[in-house]
Order: C-alpha cells, then sequence, then structure tokens
C-alpha cells in the first residue's frame, strides 16, 4: 500500500524534500512508517522523532489525514496521508502560524475553517480564548 507523506518544518528541512510515497505492507502502523523514515533519513531525523524513548516528544505533531494522532499504534491504510511537523508556538490575538509554511496567517473572530494566503493550506479552528485561535484539522483538498 502507498502512505503520501508530508514534510514541514524541521522534518523538511532534515529530509531534504516537501513530500514523498512510501510504500508499505499492509497491517503496518504509524510506528513503523517513523521507524522506515527514521531509518532512511538518519540521525538528525532520529534526533527530533526521539523513538527510542517509546514516547513521541510533546513538540512533534503528527496528523493523519488531517486528525492529529499521537498513537504509533495506528495502523495505516492505502492512501493515507501523514503529516510530520512540530508544534510552533505562534501567532498573536486573531492569527495562527500555518502547518506547512509557518507563516502567520490572520483569521476572523469565531471563524471555524482559515486558509494559508502564502500555501494555500485549509484548515479547520477551535478557540482557546474569545482572541486565540488553534489549528483543529487540515482541510484535505
Amino acid at each position: 500500500m502507498k502512505i503520501k507523506v508530508l514534510f514541514s518544518a524541521m522534518f523538511r528541512e532534515k529530509a531534504g524534500v516537501k513530500e514523498l510515497s512510501i510504500e508499505m505492507e499492509k497491517g503496518e502502523q504509524l510506528g513503523d512508517l517513523l521507524s522506515k523514515l527514521n531509518a532512511r533519513y538518519g540521525r538528525g531525523f532520529s534526533e527530533i522523532l526521539n523513538l527510542e524513548s517509546g514516547e513521541m516528544p510533546d513538540d512533534v505533531l503528527i496528523l493523519v489525514n488531517g486528525t492529529p494522532t499521537r498513537s504509533l499504534d495506528l495502523e495505516l491504510k492505502d492512501g493515507d496521508t501523514v503529516l510530520l511537523t512540530v508544534a510552533i508556538a505562534g501567532g498573536g490575538p486573531l492569527e495562527v502560524r500555518c502547518l506547512n509554511c509557518l507563516k502567520r496567517v490572520k483569521v476572523e473572530v469565531k471563524a471555524k475553517e482559515a486558509k494559508c494566503p502564502n500555501c494555500g493550506l485549509k484548515f479547520t479552528l477551535t478557540w482557546v480564548s474569545p482572541t486565540q485561535p488553534k489549528i483543529e484539522r487540515i482541510l484535505e483538498e
């Protein structure tokens, strides 16, 4: 089965590519994919993931088909898209940081969705306070 992997932030820097398609066996899990990527891209990549600990670092953000997950046991399916990025604190009131290009994106008060004007990534929003939005999920086109 084929899995599409999108790299953002430090992952893109270490991998040297924005995305790739990787072949996996049916029944393999997210942890298996991360181990393959770890082996492929080496030490710099493994330092971000820290897989030896058995737990994902708090600042690593992984989305499978636009939904955040921390479960290394999540079984992947043919055609899944996995985004690897790091959590970025940022944005001021009524702003978020795009998970793809890391640019600030201004949003309207109580908006449910936003689109990065720089790279076109679309995502849904939740609100942690009346003036502070948070990206909840990436929307597939």
